[in-house]
Order: structure tokens, then sequence, then C-alpha cells
């Protein structure tokens, strides 16, 4: 039986405003288990993106109980967290998220740099395996205004890939890409999932692309409705 990546039991998430406090996440219950490829949908202002960045350790909980890899997340420090964010979490945005002024190389190799275990000299090698996983080993030295959208999003995801994280948390992934490139980008994370193990998160506002994955959960007002 695999492992548990994400335990959540009961989790609050509320926000202080002058106005009063404001419920966002209510009594939530999530599991998530090594290799596992999970789509969250909802309407906008659902929790989606706050439970996405809880889950990525860049939101606290308000209450409750909240298990990453293993790690009780409120007895961590801030300096853990950033450790665990580093080397056990990949982001996708929605935006991309790429450096105009630095290659796609130099791009990927950002996450690198904030990791102690792994040694400069390695750095050229596990951005081309990465770049050659997500078929742009052939981008290696041009700059993002040079690809197209479907391509920047694949750039990402490498970025996201270097530090062979469990988790990868897809904000969005295919907002930006029209039909065609949704699905290429799609496809290419479950392949990722299948081969590599890698659970994967995706929040999206495309049922269809959601329908697709192995776990489907819907939010609404804060808690999970019509899970399959």
């Amino acid at each position: 039986m695999a492992d548990k990546l994400i335990e959540m039991s009961n989790v609050f998430k509320e926000f202080d405003l002058s106005s009063g406090k404001l419920p966002v996440l209510k009594s939530l219950q999530l599991t998530v288990s090594e290799g596992e490829l999970i789509s969250i949908v909802g309407k906008s202002g659902s929790g989606k993106s706050t439970l996405l960045s809880i889950m990525g350790l860049l939101d606290d909980i308000s209450s409750g109980d909240f298990k990453l890899c293993g790690h009780d997340v409120r007895s961590l420090s801030n300096y853990q967290k950033s450790i665990i964010r580093n080397e056990n979490i990949g982001w996708i945005f929605q935006n991309f998220n790429l450096v105009e002024e630095m290659t796609v190389a130099e791009n990927v190799s950002l996450p690198l740099r904030y990791n102690n275990k792994i040694s400069s000299k390695h750095y050229s090698e596990i951005v081309n395996q990465a770049l050659s996983d997500v078929d742009l080993g052939d981008k290696y030295g041009q700059y993002p205004s040079q690809l197209s959208g479907g391509q920047q999003q694949r750039a990402a995801i490498a970025r996201a890939l270097v530090n062979s994280p469990d988790l990868i948390l897809a904000d969005e992934p295919t907002g930006n890409l029209d039909e065609e490139n949704s699905q290429k980008i799609f496809e290419l994370l479950k392949k990722l999932n299948g081969h590599k193990k890698t659970t994967i998160v995706i929040v999206t506002h495309d049922n269809q692309l959601a329908e697709q994955c192995n776990r489907g959960l819907t939010l609404k007002d804060g808690v999970f409705v019509n899970n399959h």
C-alpha cells in the first residue's frame, strides 16, 4: 500500500478581516497517497488556491492536523518549511513564471541552486535530463520569448522536476493554453505520474481534464463534495 504523502484532518482556514473572520476551508479531510494524480475543481472563491498554498507550505492552517511527507507541519519552523518546499515540492503555475532574461536551462536550474544536497557539478546533467523528459532538449539555450506557450509550460514543468520532488502542485497549468496544447500538457503530466510515480495535485477549471485524473475532488464553500 502506498505511503500517505498528505494527511489533513479537520482542517480550518480563516482570514482576519476588519469586518471579522472569513472562513475559507471548513473541517477539511484529505489524504493523498504516493503516486496519485488528483484534480481539484471548484468555482472561484471555493478555496482551491488557498488549499494549494497550504499544501505547498506557503500558507498555514488556522486549526486542525496537517502532515506532509511524514512531517507534522504545525511543529515545523519556517526554515524547515523552506527546506521541504524546495526539496520535496515542485510548482507549476498558470502563467509559467519563467524569468525572461534567463535561458531555458538557467530557468530550469533555479531550484537546484537552493538545494544543498546537490553539487553544482551535476546541474547540467540534471537540467538536460529534465528538459529531455519534457521534450525540450533542443531548447536548452533559448529564451522564454522564443518559445510557444506550450513550450514555456513544458519548461516550467522541467523546472518543477529538477529536484525530483515527492509532490508536484499544479495551479491551473493549462489555463493559458488552447485546447490542443492543454491536452498535450496534461498527457505529459500523466506520463510523468506514471513513469516517475510522482504525486501530482492539479487545480483546474477544466472539467474535461479533471475527469482524466485518477481521483477528482470538488471543492465548494470550503468543503469537498461530489468526489470520484
